[in-house]
């Protein structure tokens, strides 16, 4: 086991303990279930008034229903569940009689599965995605639905557009691009691309290199392989070769950078898929005294 790993135990108390979503109650000769939420549970969804289509707003109804169905509840406390999931509904400001329509669909499918062995036969079926807009898109979406299509609808706005940033967008540490990674102890380098920013990303080559694992970095392979040294950090190991925020554009720079390492006799390049993209463009652009 590793150093970092640890555990906690925790004791049935009256008989009962709590896993996960459900509450596990000890009885004579066999075990109950109860719906267990935590105290600071408020909820909250997506309120019926939102700017959201109907399949996301009645997605956490339908996924409560659902639970309650297949978790082997006593019919009271099914009966209080469900009575509980409609005053969820009211707190949302959602229609109460969705979840009736959810109950009747989810007790049908678990009485067919129950007494049969066949597999309901889905058509194929393709996604097409729609910016939410309104009555606008629900029409767009049942028209969808005539087509064989189904709709995905997603929401252009979110809270966190109105928020301000929490870091300074202009460091580089947070930038997309490509980088590389040297080794302390010989000339091998890793040339890499990220989206989700530089240090992000050398922050999981680091963790593969202290968890000892080869299969999450191609430059932790070179490190525990060889066993040369784990010291590495981010200020001296990684340097940035371009900041670009494009995915097809930083996968060309990268496959520009790898052959330059490749061509390069002084160096070693370990990266496993040599060329993202092996082109005659590549070729070219390696050329020029910008790469």
């Amino acid at each position: 086991m590793h150093p970092t790993i640890k555990f906690t135990c925790e004791v049935e108390q009256n008989q009962s303990i709590n896993f996960l979503d459900v509450t596990v109650l000890k009885r004579d000769d066999t075990f109950g279930f109860k719906i267990y939420r935590k105290e600071t549970n408020n909820n909250r969804y997506i309120d019926g008034f939102s700017n959201h289509s109907l399949k996301h707003k009645y997605a956490s109804i339908a996924n409560l229903v659902h639970r309650a169905i297949h978790i082997p509840l006593s019919p009271e406390d099914r009966r209080e569940e469900i009575s509980y999931i409609k005053d969820i509904c009211m707190k949302n400001h959602l229609s109460v009689h969705s979840v009736d329509k959810y109950l009747r669909k989810f007790e049908r499918d678990k009485f067919v599965s129950e007494f049969t062995s066949l597999t309901k036969v889905e058509k194929q079926r393709k996604w097409v995605k729609l910016h939410y807009n309104g009555i606008l898109t629900d029409k767009l979406g049942k028209l969808c639905n005539r087509f064989g299509l189904d709709p995905a609808m997603k929401s252009d706005g979110n809270i966190g557009q109105l928020l301000p940033r929490t870091y300074n967008s202009n460091n580089s540490r947070f930038g997309s691009g490509v980088y590389q990674l040297s080794c302390n102890d010989c000339s091998a380098v890793y040339i890499g691309q990220t989206g989700k920013g530089f240090e992000h990303r050398f922050n999981q080559h680091e963790r593969a290199i202290a968890n000892n694992k080869p299969d999450s970095s191609n430059f932790a392979r070179h490190i525990i392989s060889s066993g040369h040294s784990t010291n590495v950090n981010y200020d001296n190991n990684c340097t940035i070769l371009a900041k670009e925020d494009h995915l097809l554009r930083r996968c060309f720079l990268e496959g520009c950078f790898i052959k330059k390492a490749v061509n390069n006799s002084d160096i070693t390049c370990v990266n496993e898929v040599r060329y993202p993209f092996n082109s005659n463009l590549i070729n070219f652009a390696c050329t020029l005294d910008k790469y």
